[in-house]
């Protein structure tokens, strides 16, 4: 959610955010605990949430390869 908020602040207008990340896997989180506080994923409904609370519009989802989603933000 900081990060949204950050980059809706300093994003130009009609700017566009792109954030590539792997989305949420099938398989139990606990796995990620070896990370302080774990790793998280996020689904394609939770990243576009993220986005238009902090004032951004989704224009798209994109898979690029394998679980590595495009998600595309514009101000």
């Amino acid at each position: 959610k900081q990060v949204f908020s950050e980059v809706s602040r300093v994003l130009r207008p009609k700017g566009r955010f792109y954030l590539a990340d792997y989305v949420r896997p099938d398989i139990n989180p606990s796995y990620y605990s070896f990370f302080p506080g774990g790793l998280r994923f996020y689904s394609r409904r939770q990243r576009e949430k993220f986005g238009t609370d902090a004032g951004l519009e989704c224009l798209g989802h994109h898979y690029l390869l394998g679980p590595v989603l495009l998600t595309i933000f514009s101000q």
